[in-house]
């Protein structure tokens, strides 16, 4: 029995890091010119898994090595009142931002996303080419600066368990939120480059000390909006609800082997003692 024991647990893990790469495999698909994982468990770099050298650094005491959604393995903690990381703003044209968070911390209230708690922030003081996306009136919130316009969920995100949340936006067009896959709602944007700021910040508004209680993990920019099947194919690769996770053809090798392990447990378990 106990070898029973050590070869599920043993094969939960291999599946638990091969559901980590198909996940990764999904993103890194979509081209993204920085993605961050929240993987190590300690430093001051959040490392860009992109190799495309645009790391960021985690600030104020930001706890590493926490765990995660269930298909993404660790996740850093922010504690609403000074952590964040600060990385490079890589993206202004048309662009997707894509993040994971767990809270049950109420939010900040107000009409525009820089009223909130600060999720992705690159905003500047006064009329200015900018964005955030933030968590206001318990929602997801997106602001696209000059003029100034917010579109906020009705769905809140405080619920304590793990939500995938995308912000799109479209150059001259219209900017678009998603929850867990969903569509919540839309509005305009300008015809501008949005970089006001040279920096995103993750999990705080610096500039107005407005900072994000919770877990964070798989931050991820685009620069191109992403499609709508393919923020729905990202959300059920990393969601533990998912029926399935089907691996990247480089994670085949390590299903058979855990495969091989139940099998071999079984018929450990089913063989007479001697």
């Amino acid at each position: 029995m106990n070898k029973l024991v050590l070869a599920a647990g043993l094969a939960s893990a291999l599946w638990g890091n091969a559901a980590l790469a198909a996940y990764a495999a999904e993103v890194l698909a979509d081209n993204p010119v920085a993605y961050y994982r929240f993987e190590e468990t300690s430093g001051s770099t959040a490392n860009d898994a992109t190799g495309n050298s645009n790391d960021g650094i985690y600030m104020n005491g930001v706890v590493l090595n926490q765990p995660g959604a269930a298909n993404l393995g660790k996740a850093a903690t922010f504690d609403g009142i000074d952590d964040y990381v600060s990385t490079p703003r890589t993206v202004s044209t048309n662009f997707t931002l894509e993040l994971w968070i767990k809270t049950t911390s109420g939010s900040l209230t107000g009409t525009n996303a820089y009223e909130g708690n600060g999720l992705l922030w690159s905003d500047v003081g006064g009329a200015a080419n900018d964005f955030v996306l933030a968590m206001l009136n318990d929602g997801l919130s997106f602001f696209t600066g000059n003029p100034d316009i917010s579109v906020t969920s009705a769905t809140a995100i405080n619920d304590g368990v793990w939500h995938h949340l995308v912000a799109t936006r479209t150059q001259g067009a219209n900017v678009e939120i998603f929850i867990d896959g969903v569509s919540r709602g839309t509005t305009t944007t300008n015809n501008n480059p949005l970089d006001g700021n040279p920096s995103i910040m993750i999990g705080a508004n610096v500039l107005d000390g407005r900072y994000f209680n919770g877990l964070i993990d798989e931050v991820a920019y685009y620069p191109k909006v992403l499609s709508v099947e393919r923020i729905k194919a990202h959300y059920r690769a990393g969601s533990s609800s998912s029926a399935v996770v089907v691996p990247a053809l480089g994670e085949w090798r390590l299903v058979g082997l855990i495969g091989l392990l139940a099998v071999y447990g079984l018929y450990r378990l089913r063989s007479p003692r001697t």
